[in-house]
């Protein structure tokens, strides 16, 4: 038997990009009650940088934060504290609370069109799912993250995710293509000056090389990563002398392994890394194996021990299997083999508890996940329901002042082309004093309908499309997209058409109902300049006898500047 060696990564997060070793995780700049926007940016980017160092101050830091951003109308730097929140939640083992945060904060970034926050909630996402025992969604949630960086993305940032993404390919068993996107994560930060990403990317291929057999090729990696750290004066983290101590364990240099091993643990008792008790367990896991094969089975004991205690002590059900395993160890090699198997026994215990907690987990995880879909579908349609004429069931004035000014935009831009028509019924308070408003409310709804109509694109694939909504009492709005002038004026006229020609009888009995219609084609103007033109036609159209489609001079709908 022998005790696994954990990554860098999985069995304690490296820090994100632009990370740096100094005691305490790195001195966040203090936080007036007036800081600028720009101020809370830096110090958000050395927290998402340093939050596995310290989690509690992180998690202080980020409530700080969001505080302040909140008073500025910042929201997202609001989201990014939130995040950072969910990251020590789910380093704190609360894997559905964490799940449940990030999900909302995915859904705000696509909402706004934030995409390293969407690739940076995905990716913490990516470890929640992996912690549950789901390595697909592990997979796919570390592969759809580095999909949403763009080639401008910050290199710290690109190196960050491809290392995760490598993580990823490796525990659900494509080794070559994770060995590819570790290289390329360790130049892309080469490229960019940052050395700790440098070399996180290096430890976690060393440990995946090693734990693939390869002691060799990963020791290889190791003189690259010492050759690099002292060139830049960047000190190694403990989790890195793991790796390494582990990597000197396989090739039976047990001396070197030792003091290696012994300095892992001197750094962190130090202070200076890392404060989280799980790192700790493993690293004196570590020392226990290194003491073990120098038949220093006094000193192995203690060490084993000590991080047996620490399992006990935080709650650390994912360490304690291998703690065990070690102690199995150490019984044997002195001769206790009835203690070496009970403490086996015990061992494989744990790891089917370990099993057991990774359902339940994923159980909860699932549930959670379900409830936030659930909950973000109730909200899109509380979210349609407030931009929507409860008469008619037409987007209200709510939704165009939303939805208008972005179409016009992107028709300035070269994007479909916009035309709009104002609507409204001709004498409209003559049915309701005839007929009565219950009437009147029927003859709007079936107004409504062929408005709908209308809009109703060919559906050729040309990007036709657009809306109808109410704005007024008896005045309407029908935005067509993608719509050539001459096709526009002639669904403008069709529906006046209709309208008229409805059988009303039923409703109104000779009272007549029409529409007049004035029509705009989006130019160079805003959404208020494109509807003031529309309404001034629509003006033009009821002083020329109503019933009637009123364009620009010579029969145009614009553009008009």
């Amino acid at each position: 038997m022998s005790s696994a060696p954990r990554p860098q990564h999985p069995g304690h997060r490296s820090a994100s990009p632009g990370s740096r070793v100094v005691p305490g995780g790195g001195a966040t700049p203090a936080l007036a009650d007036d800081s600028s926007p720009a101020d809370l940016s830096r110090v958000m980017a050395d927290l998402e940088s340093t939050v596995g160092f310290d989690s509690e101050r992180s998690l202080d830091v980020a409530d700080r934060v969001e505080t302040l951003a909140r008073r500025l109308g910042e929201e997202t730097l609001v989201w990014r504290a939130r995040v950072v929140r969910a990251d020590v939640l789910e380093r704190q083992g609360a894997l559905a609370e964490s799940a449940s945060l990030l999900w909302r904060a995915h859904a705000w970034a696509v909402e706004v069109g934030e995409r390293l926050l969407q690739a940076r909630t995905l990716s913490l996402l990516s470890w929640t799912s992996r912690d549950a025992g789901d390595l697909a969604t592990y997979l796919e949630h570390a592969v759809a993250a580095v999909e949403l960086l763009d080639a401008d993305a910050p290199g710290s940032v690109r190196s960050t995710h491809l290392r995760r993404l490598a993580d990823a390919l490796h525990e659900t068993g494509s080794g070559a293509a994770a060995y590819e996107r570790y290289l390329e994560a360790e130049q892309i930060a080469a490229d960019v000056g940052d050395v700790p990403q440098q070399l996180s990317a290096l430890n976690n291929l060393a440990y995946r090389l090693s734990t693939a057999g390869d002691a060799d090729g990963a020791w290889a990696v190791i003189e690259r990563l010492g050759a690099l750290s002292d060139t830049h004066g960047v000190p190694l983290r403990s989790s890195t002398l793991d790796t390494i101590a582990r990597i000197q364990v396989q090739r039976g240099r047990f001396v070197d392994a030792e003091a290696t091993a012994r300095r892992a643990v001197a750094i962190y008792r130090a202070g200076a890394d890392c404060k989280e008790s799980d790192l700790l367990a493993q690293l004196l896991v570590t020392h226990a194996v290194t003491r073990r094969h120098l038949g220093d089975l006094v000193g192995a004991r203690h060490a084993v021990d000590e991080s047996r205690g620490l399992c006990d002590e935080h709650g650390l059900g994912s360490v304690l299997p291998v703690v065990l395993e070690e102690e199995s160890e150490v019984f044997a090699a002195a001769g206790d083999f009835e203690s070496a198997w009970r403490t086996y026994r015990a061992f494989h215990a744990a790891e089917r508890a370990q099993l057991d907690d990774q359902r339940e987990r994923r159980a909860r995880l699932r549930q959670t996940l379900f409830e936030t879909a659930e909950a973000r579908r109730r909200a899109d349609v509380f979210r349609d329901e407030a931009r929507r004429d409860a008469l008619t069931g037409l987007h209200n004035r709510r939704y165009v002042d939303e939805e208008l000014q972005g179409l016009v935009d992107a028709s300035r831009a070269g994007g479909p082309g916009v035309v709009v028509g104002l609507v409204d019924l001709d004498h409209f308070k003559r049915v309701n004093d005839t007929c009565s408003h219950e009437v009147g409310d029927h003859v709007l709804r079936q107004v409504a309908r062929l408005l709908e109509d209308a809009v109703a694109s060919p559906g050729d694939g040309c990007g036709r499309g657009g809306f109808a909504a109410r704005i007024g009492g008896e005045e309407f709005l029908v935005v067509l997209t993608g719509t050539g002038t001459g096709e526009a004026l002639h669904r403008f006229e069709g529906l006046r058409a209709a309208v008229a020609g409805h059988d009303w009888r039923g409703l109104t009995g000779d009272v007549p109902v029409t529409v007049s219609i004035g029509v705009a084609r989006a130019g160079r103007d805003s959404r208020s300049g494109l509807l003031r033109r529309a309404d001034e036609r629509l003006y033009e159209a009821k002083r020329a006898g109503r019933d009637r489609v009123v364009v620009g001079p010579g029969g145009d709908a614009g553009p008009e500047t």
